[in-house]
């Protein structure tokens, strides 16, 4: 059994010297063939590839080597699986036995080979050597690109540097234009919130004020935008609108004011004047006209007190209200100035008639002879109006007595009673004439049925009127006629 594994042992020495050597040789043309293939792995890909295979193989068989010296280390501690790791050797023989002979193969088809790389290797050798020039050439174009790049990198770093400048000129403008625009915005709001809103509605401009608040609104989206100079010019387009509506509201509430004024003072200077006017002789004279004028202020004054100029309208039909209204009250003020005028011309011609009457009542005392006869108070047309026809009476009883009719404008009617048939013929006469010739003044003659009182029987007497100057030689003969036929 000793013998047996003794031969065994020498065999499998030999076999292993013998591979060992094989595997040497193998290792030794392999490391040339790796060798000469290193210098043609660049250009040769299809053999480079089948030389990778060959490495990959040889680098099997010499991990199968480092397992047989591995297990020839370990001999004596696995004697007792040595049949079987002796087919697994004899497998792993075969099997290398195939790789050696395709190894020998793979040389033999390389060294056939090694013309055609010579030519290849000297067809790279040659493109190599222009590529190397181009390789030059581009390495010359790269150091000028490298000096052109340098340059283009100073100038790079100048235009950074403009653009940086720009930058922050532009951000400085920036910022200048947004204060600017705020400042603008600030301006424009205290404008629009320096105008009273109903104040513009009741002086008609509330429509453009309404455009200037969308003028603003449009200022405040564009700076939202970052439109910042369109912003700025709108909001200066809101501010002079604000500050034209703002002037156009100041005029016409001075009109307004103005207008008002105006109004008031003139009805305060009106007030005055009635009251000025308002004396016991306009009292006397003219108490229905004053009472008139001093109704026509209370009215006014109430439209005023009332402000019902305001319920006009539109500002210019206030305006305009304001203006009659004080255009009244100018009416007003010249119909008290005429009435104070014809006041003192009613005194005038009241002071006249009373003359007159004094002067008629002497005549009468010539005439009848007495100078002591009762006369009774006037009486007026309409009562308390002097200014109406003034009608006086003589009270003589059982005797002849006369009504006599005196208007402000001169006008003087009679009327005789208490005569006897033709007995009042030759006083009437005498009473006319001594009127016409010393007071002249015309006379007219009442019918009876005109004015109370009794009418002579015997006297018709003419229809009444005045005799004017221009027909008082007519009217005079007329008379005389009349009085001699009776």
């Amino acid at each position: 059994m000793s013998s047996d594994r003794i031969c065994h042992l020498s065999d499998l020495n030999a076999a292993e010297s013998r591979i060992r050597q094989e595997i040497a040789d193998a290792e030794s043309a392999a490391r040339c063939v790796v060798s000469r293939l290193d210098s043609f792995e660049g250009e040769m890909d299809a053999t480079n590839t089948r030389v990778h295979h060959l490495i990959s193989d040889v680098r099997d068989l010499s991990g199968s080597v480092a397992d047989h010296r591995q297990r020839l280390y370990a001999l004596d501690d696995e004697m007792a699986n040595l049949q079987q790791q002796q087919d697994a050797d004899y497998r792993r023989l075969q099997k290398n036995r195939r790789m050696l002979a395709n190894l020998r193969g793979d040389l033999t088809t390389l060294e056939k080979d090694v013309a055609g790389n010579h030519q290849a290797i000297a067809h790279v050798r040659r493109h190599a050597e222009m590529l190397q020039r181009e390789a030059n050439l581009a390495q010359k174009r790269i150091e000028q690109n490298s000096q052109h790049i340098q340059q283009l990198q100073t100038g790079v770093q100048q235009i950074n540097d403009y653009l940086e400048s720009e930058r922050q000129r532009i951000a400085q403008d920036r910022r200048a234009q947004m204060a600017d625009a705020q400042a603008q915005s600030e301006l424009a709001s205290i404008l629009r919130d320096s105008l009273d809103a109903a104040r513009v509605g009741r002086f008609g401009l509330e429509s453009a004020y309404r455009t200037t608040l969308m003028t603003l609104k449009h200022a405040e989206d564009s700076t939202q935008l970052g439109r910042l100079e369109a912003a700025r010019a709108t909001y200066q387009a809101a501010q002079r609108d604000f500050a034209q509506v703002a002037r156009d509201v100041d005029t016409r509430e001075r009109e307004y004011n103005q207008a008002r004024s105006r109004c008031e003072a003139t009805l305060k200077q009106v007030e005055a004047e009635l009251k000025r006017a308002a004396t016991d002789d306009m009292r006397h004279w003219h108490l229905a006209d004053l009472r008139a004028l001093q109704t026509r202020f209370e009215t006014l004054s109430r439209q005023i007190q009332n402000r019902e100029f305001d319920h006009a309208g539109r500002p210019e039909q206030v305006i305009t209200a304001l203006e009659q209204l004080t255009t009244q009250i100018a009416k007003l003020q010249d119909d008290v100035t005429a009435l104070e005028q014809q006041l003192d011309e009613t005194i005038q011609k009241g002071i006249v008639r009373v003359e007159m009457l004094q002067r008629m009542a002497g005549v009468l005392m010539d005439l009848w002879g007495d100078n002591d006869f009762p006369i009774a108070e006037p009486i007026y047309a309409q009562e308390g109006d002097p200014k109406t026809t003034m009608k006086v009476q003589t009270v003589r009883p059982n005797r002849p007595n006369v009504t006599l009719y005196l208007d402000l404008d001169g006008t003087v009617r009679f009327h005789w009673t208490g005569y006897v048939g033709m007995e009042c013929a030759k006083d009437i006469a005498q009473f006319e004439e001594r009127l016409r010739s010393h007071h002249q003044l015309e006379l007219a003659v009442l019918k009876s049925e005109d004015k109370p009182g009794q009418p002579n029987p015997d006297l018709t007497p003419p229809p009444p009127g005045l005799i004017d100057a221009d027909d008082q030689p007519k009217r005079r003969e007329e008379r005389r006629a009349q009085l001699g036929s009776r």
